[in-house]
């Protein structure tokens, strides 16, 4: 299993799970892994974390292959 803490940010992440065929993980986080915990600050934090794992597993098209 990939733990991806960077929400699919490195663009060959969801192609290469494809191709091992292995499960993933896609985490949410403000910032870098440096700064994230610094001053983190949500509107509205479900809609707000809801929004950008949307963006994360909508964006690339080899996640088209990955198995939900």
């Amino acid at each position: 299993m990939v733990n991806d803490v960077s929400a699919l940010s490195d663009t060959e992440m969801a192609g290469l799970v494809a191709q091992r065929g292995c499960p993933i993980c896609v985490m949410h986080m403000q910032g870098t892994p440096e700064d994230m915990q610094n001053d983190p600050s949500y509107e509205d934090v479900v809609g707000d974390v809801r929004s950008s794992l949307g963006e994360a597993v909508s964006a690339p098209k080899s996640w088209e292959s990955i198995r939900v």
